[in-house]
């Protein structure tokens, strides 16, 4: 079965199979299905918490963009990479 890739069209959800803890600015998730440790960054970190909620992919690039003064074009395109990886790893998912 091929796996659905996250596009910026998508709004994002986290899939609740997880612990989280923090490490300073960094974050590390424990999926409870498979016992595997996730870890991220800072950047990362916001990420994961401006997904408390299901949202959009692209109101997520804008608040980012917003917050790092990061360039649309690069913005859309490391969430893009992040929350594919996310979504392998089966902590997040498009959300219906």
């Amino acid at each position: 079965m091929a796996e659905l890739e996250i596009t910026e069209r998508d709004t994002v959800r986290r899939c609740q199979n997880h612990v989280m803890s923090s490490i300073g600015d960094d974050t590390v998730l424990l999926d409870l299905e498979q016992n595997d440790y996730f870890g991220m960054n800072a950047v990362g970190t916001r990420v994961w918490e401006l997904l408390e909620s299901a949202r959009p992919v692209a109101s997520l690039c804008r608040r980012l963009e917003e917050e790092f003064s990061v360039p649309p074009d690069q913005c859309q395109a490391d969430v893009l990479a992040f929350l594919n990886q996310l979504a392998k790893e089966g902590l997040v998912e498009a959300a219906v």
